[in-house]
């Protein structure tokens, strides 16, 4: 039977922040998650502090339709299926926005994993920015204030839920390398599947066409909320 191999990274909150380095650009110290880091991140999260966006969690009704219509144009830039806002925005997870002006421009959904684990493991769930703010490194400082999030609560991973590391898409191979610059662990997931499912897969990843053809086909007969 074919396997399905992924990959995912996740980052050990068990050590010190190293905030105040980070922030000041001085060295972070050896061994924290801020050591972890790859420079051009640490640089970018502080462009993010210096332009002045601010983190905030949020559950305010009109805050989650923003989220969800930036995760929708982000879905549909890239001919993903787009999932349902209610199983995105559930009740046990939180949602940091990044604010500009008082503007959304970048969410991410974050929830926990610690089943899956058999540690007290968090994990994000959904994320997207608005492509006219990305010179902000919005995303950056989002990642940086989940690591603290969960770190605050006692977590002892984080997981970046997930690379694909045998992808040729462009926007795949490009979040790969984004979190690899985050310093986890990477981990090897495999799963057996039938054939059928395995060419599906193969097909969704090395190529542009079927995934715009699978996308089309799920928004005529999947029944889900958009924006169109």
């Amino acid at each position: 039977m074919p396997e399905i191999i992924k990959a995912t990274t996740l980052i050990d909150l068990k050590r010190t922040l190293g905030e105040i380095e980070l922030l000041s650009g001085s060295p972070p110290s050896e061994g924290s998650i801020a050591s972890k880091i790859d420079k051009k991140e640490r640089g970018a999260i502080r462009k993010a502090v210096k332009s002045g966006i601010n983190v905030e969690i949020t559950n305010n009704p009109k805050d989650i339709d923003e989220c969800y219509r930036l995760y929708f144009e982000m879905t549909k830039r890239n001919y993903l299926h787009t999932i349902k806002k209610e199983a995105i925005f559930t009740k046990d997870r939180s949602t940091l926005v990044a604010k500009y002006n008082n503007k959304i421009i970048s969410f991410m959904t974050v929830g926990d994993e610690s089943e899956r684990w058999d540690q007290k493991t968090g994990t994000l769930i959904a994320n997207a920015t608005n492509a006219e703010y990305r010179i902000l490194q919005p995303n950056a400082l989002l990642y940086w204030e989940s690591i603290k999030f969960f770190k605050n609560k006692g977590y002892e991973y984080l997981n970046l839920a997930g690379l694909d590391t045998r992808s040729q898409q462009e926007h795949l191979v490009a979040i790969d390398h984004f979190k690899r610059r985050w310093g986890g662990e990477e981990i090897v997931l495999r799963k057996k599947v039938d054939i059928f499912r395995w060419i599906y897969w193969k097909a969704l990843r090395h190529f542009k066409f079927f995934r715009y053809l699978n996308y089309k086909l799920q928004k005529l007969f999947i029944k889900e909320r958009t924006f169109e």
